[in-house]
């Protein structure tokens, strides 16, 4: 059986984190990969994961103004 999977962009992930921040108090959000990616190539998880971070950068640089 073959599991389909989809890596989600940079401004989903960022569309996503402001719908919780929208939910959540700031201090209580940490911005984590889901699990998953241990079942997943490097060809696959590295590209999530900087799209995970660049996102968190960009909602972090946008909360700081």
């Amino acid at each position: 059986m073959k599991i389909i999977t989809r890596d989600f962009g940079e401004q989903e992930i960022e569309d996503r984190i402001y719908e919780i921040l929208k939910k959540m108090d700031i201090e209580k959000v940490w911005i984590n990969p889901d699990c998953g990616l241990k079942t997943r190539g490097n060809a696959e998880t590295w590209p999530s994961l900087e799209n995970l971070v660049a996102a968190a950068k960009a909602v972090r640089a946008k909360l700081d103004k």
